[in-house]
């Protein structure tokens, strides 16, 4: 009885195509998962038979026993009923890229086993309510891209379990609470393009996980914390921050933020990527081990391998002791250094040392750096036999790096990569895809610059490009109209995406080529 009673749920819903055939198994429907007692337990309608449909068409009353809900890019609309409620089972629900409206219910607190919860892309607007905070096992929370006001509650200082926080795209006002830092597991923060003033929280740091930090595009300045007395400027960059070990990527652009870039950032063992165009930074960065100029984007206050500061009036003479005296015995020694050494041995030293190290790698979210020598060793020197595709600008090899990982390396040609302009199109490029999130769009993981060769380091799609696919005619029959139809509606909703990206992207290049494929037969968009 029970089982008729969720088929004719389903029907009513209207997110099944009545020229679809349905059969009186509704466990075997598209987008359905049962368990073995028939009880549905997932729902992920097809996206092909959704657009404009009403959330509060499916009664939740006759699904006790749902744990996933994913209604991501189905065109669904209104609000979300409070009935949602009731889906006490519910560990997964996706309600992004669609068309909701009205506030968050206060009944989501009520999905005490939830684990991720996306609204990212939508009209949702009023506060976040404070019933958030009782979701204990949540691990991500995404509410992106929506006109949601008020403050961030304290109350989601509750979730212990929190891995991924994103309120970015919203109008959120008030400072950075320092109730974040009660989420020890925290491993992206994403508060940028919102409202929010005061100064960055002396406690930040200890968000020891922290890896992924965006606060860009807000209103931050303010005195520093108290702890460091030491410091007078107005609005400096807490030197706590030097406390995240993990930290990849700091995006601190488009505030009025001033001062100095604290020692202990420039010296983390992660060399992050630290963005701060539109303030008044002072990037102060010392000859670290790990450092480099590269660290640093769209900052024209930066200066690196020495110290800046600006003495206080009864230290003057000391300063410049400082200064003079190692600076004068590294010019002696280097002009000694310069007779001795051939400039033969120099260069081949010089020549040794970017081989083995390059210039700049980085890799976001497993590995942190790879060698680039690894790279070499993964294609058999970019081998042939690893290329799978070439386009306008380079050539696409597949590689598995040593902890297993399969990638996709994107490498620049090289005549590309000799031009003087071309190392600062390569940056902003980078700089541009990595804020990119679209589960739709190939995901980068990260880049190289190094002497011999520019590459962009890509997620692996594994069945390839769409174009090949079809022109193969036993692979293009799996490719039925009901596939094709979905994955022309994810392409077009990450087109979508990036026409309405804070910094908007034409792609300029749509075809069948650039439409990769997993093995679930998905779509994604590459050729960035």
């Amino acid at each position: 009885m029970q089982s008729h009673s969720e088929g004719n749920a389903l029907l009513e819903s209207g997110w099944w195509c009545l020229d679809f055939n349905i059969t009186s198994d509704h466990c075997r429907w598209p987008g359905i998962t049962c368990n073995q007692l028939g009880a549905v337990v997932e729902i992920s309608p097809p996206l092909y038979c959704t657009d404009k449909s009403s959330i509060r068409n499916l009664n939740f009353s006759y699904f006790p026993n749902l744990i996933r809900l994913v209604l991501d890019g189905n065109g669904v609309t209104r609000s979300i009923p409070h009935e949602i409620g009731n889906l006490s089972p519910l560990v997964l629900l996706n309600l992004s890229y669609n068309h909701l409206l009205d506030q968050i219910p206060s009944a989501l607190g009520l999905l005490t086993n939830l684990t991720h919860l996306d609204l990212t892309h939508n009209s949702i607007f009023g506060p976040i309510p404070s019933t958030i905070g009782l979701l204990a096992n949540l691990k991500k929370f995404s509410l992106a891209d929506n006109p949601t006001y008020g403050y961030i509650p304290p109350e989601i200082g509750n979730l212990k379990n929190l891995h991924y926080l994103d309120t970015s795209r919203n109008q959120l006002i008030g400072e950075i609470p320092s109730f974040l830092s009660n989420l020890i597991q925290l491993e992206s923060l994403r508060l940028h393009e919102n409202q929010i003033n005061g100064s960055i929280p002396n406690k930040i740091g200890n968000s020891r996980s922290l890896s992924f930090l965006s606060i860009s595009r807000n209103q931050l300045m303010g005195p520093l914390p108290s702890s460091l007395d030491n410091l007078t400027k107005f609005g400096e960059i807490p030197s706590t921050i030097g406390n995240l070990r993990q930290l990849n990527i700091m995006d601190l652009s488009y505030n009025n933020l001033s001062g100095q870039i604290p020692d202990s950032v420039a010296c983390l063992p992660s060399r992050p990527l630290i963005i701060v165009n539109d303030n008044s930074l002072l990037a102060k960065i010392h000859q670290c081990s790990s450092s480099s100029p590269d660290q640093l984007s769209g900052n024209d206050n930066s200066t690196c391998h020495g110290e800046c500061f600006r003495p206080h009036k009864a230290n003057v003479v000391l300063h410049y002791m400082e200064i003079c005296i190692p600076v004068g015995m590294f010019l002696v020694f280097s002009i000694l250094g310069f007779l001795f050494l051939s400039r033969k041995a120099s260069f081949l030293q010089h020549e040794d040392k970017a081989l083995k190290n390059g210039d700049v790698f980085s890799m976001w979210n497993y590995d942190g750096k790879i060698a680039f020598e690894n790279i070499i060793e993964a294609t058999q020197d970019f081998d042939f036999r690893y290329c799978i595709g070439t386009g306008g600008y380079g050539s696409v090899y597949r590689a598995q790096l040593p902890g297993g990982k399969v990638v996709a390396l994107k490498k620049l040609h090289g005549l590309e990569a000799e031009e003087p302009t071309f190392d600062k199109c390569f940056k902003n490029e980078v700089k541009m895809l990595t804020g990119i999130r679209h589960k739709n769009i190939v995901k980068l993981h990260g880049f190289c610059l190094h002497k011999r060769s520019m590459l962009l380091v890509y997620e692996y799609v594994e069945r390839g490009s769409l174009f090949c696919m079809l022109r193969n005619d036993d692979e293009a029959v799996e490719l039925d109209w009901a596939k094709r139809i979905s994955i022309l509606r994810v392409i077009a909703n990450a087109l979508s995406y990036i026409h309405e990206y804070s910094l908007p992207i034409v792609h300029r290049d749509i075809s069948s080529n650039i439409i990769l494929l997993n093995s679930e037969m998905e779509g994604f968009l590459s050729g960035f």
